[in-house]
């Protein structure tokens, strides 16, 4: 099974966030993507959004970059690229 995300929006509005990021995400006008949801693990949701995301993020002209956190920090995060000269770091839940 497929879905579609599309006309994404930024929160809270007028941000230097916003202003970064805003010709990247408008390069991404629908990104499909599959998802299916298991039997085991209370029907849990699973999806492959960030893949799909990371690829037309990249397509768009973000740049694929790796983050170098500190030995003492163990989160790992989904994707990292790098924008006009700054790093973003991509996390979902």
């Amino acid at each position: 099974m497929e879905l579609i995300a599309c006309n994404f929006e930024f929160f809270p509005q007028g941000s230097k966030v916003t202003e970064l990021l805003r010709p990247l995400l408008d390069g991404c006008v629908k990104i499909r993507f599959p998802y299916s949801i298991g039997e085991r693990n209370s029907n849990q949701f699973t999806s492959h959004f960030d893949s799909k995301l990371q690829a037309n993020l990249l397509a768009s002209g973000g740049q694929l970059t790796q983050l170098s956190l500190p030995k003492a920090i163990f989160k790992e995060c989904d994707f990292s690229f790098s924008f006009r000269e700054k790093v973003v770091v991509v996390e979902g839940n």
